[in-house]
């Protein structure tokens, strides 16, 4: 619950900068005027108010979504900063890590003291295990942290766009970004028809039914092109196989799906294309799956298999 608030005022204090950032009004400016003080129950670090936020809206017009000011070409060629990036915000958002990871470091201590040992762990091990779930904690907070700084980035740019460009055409920015990875499929599927001698015919209907199966195997795990793409998820340890088998499963059912609706309204040459390329990319998945496994288990690389 307190790792929740301390995101909750994480947000009230980037989008105090968010709000109140413009031309002539330094971030660190702002950040100074704010209180800090402690919490009202059951003591805990110290936490930002949202006097600077709301402030700033009543000081300001609001924009598309009443969460940031009209802006102008002005506040644009300006350019936009992350709160992170920003020394006395990256500063100020570095100590609540830290105090909220001290924090919980302190209410928690007699409780893991018994736990360990119960479990028998070794005293000489015991504050270095809870230092380490100190910073886990932390870690925890900064990733809050960097979930916010993105959505008031995005909605930063939809705003500005939406002032420039007016709905109508922002809607076509959208649509433009929400095809990026369709465009990537379909830069990779032609890449492999070449590459194979193999015939795919017009770009523009194919591109549309990869988009609407999704059938993105260029997707990576640990990346994404658009700045409104979903994020992906961070994996490690024993999730990390079963997460690239259901992303491997998703895959093969898309794939399938998409030949599907192709069957009926395209040529057979380019059926075979979409066959084979997907065929192929399930294969890479399959084989990456793999050498994950033997990387995790290297003992299972010796060991001969059983009868099927």
């Amino acid at each position: 619950m307190r790792c929740q608030i301390g995101m909750l005022f994480a947000g009230v204090l980037i989008g105090a900068i968010a709000v109140a950032w413009r031309p002539g009004r330094p971030p660190a400016a702002v950040v100074k005027t704010a209180q800090v003080l402690p919490t009202t129950r059951g003591g805990g670090p110290p936490r930002e108010t949202s006097a600077v936020l709301l402030a700033s809206r009543r000081a300001t017009p609001t924009g598309a979504r009443g969460r940031f000011p009209i802006t102008t070409e002005e506040q644009i060629a300006a350019g936009y900063k992350l709160a992170s990036e920003l020394p006395e915000l990256k500063r100020r958002l570095d100590e609540q890590a830290e105090q909220g990871a001290r924090h919980t470091r302190r209410e928690r201590d007699a409780e893991y003291s018994a736990l360990f040992a119960k479990l028998g762990i070794a005293p000489a091990l015991r504050e270095p295990l809870k230092d380490h779930l100190a910073e886990i904690h932390k870690a925890r907070i900064r990733d809050g942290q960097a979930s916010t700084q993105l959505a008031y980035a995005q909605s930063a740019l939809e705003s500005r766009l939406t002032q420039l460009l007016g709905p109508e055409k922002y809607g076509e920015y959208r649509a433009y970004e929400e095809g990026h990875r369709a465009r990537q499929e379909w830069t990779a599927l032609q890449a492999f028809a070449t590459a194979n001698q193999l015939t795919l015919g017009d770009p523009a209907p194919l591109q549309r039914l990869i988009q609407a199966h999704e059938a993105y195997s260029k997707t990576t795990l640990f990346a994404v092109g658009g700045p409104f793409d979903e994020m992906p998820d961070a994996i490690s340890g024993s999730d990390v196989v079963p997460t690239l088998e259901r992303r491997l499963e998703t895959l093969k059912e898309r794939a399938a799906g998409l030949l599907q609706a192709a069957r009926p309204g395209f040529e057979s040459s380019t059926i075979a294309a979409l066959e084979s390329y997907y065929g192929e990319q399930i294969a890479n998945w399959r084989a990456l799956i793999d050498r994950v496994k033997i990387a995790a288990n290297p003992g299972a690389r010796e060991r001969p298999r059983g009868p099927n």
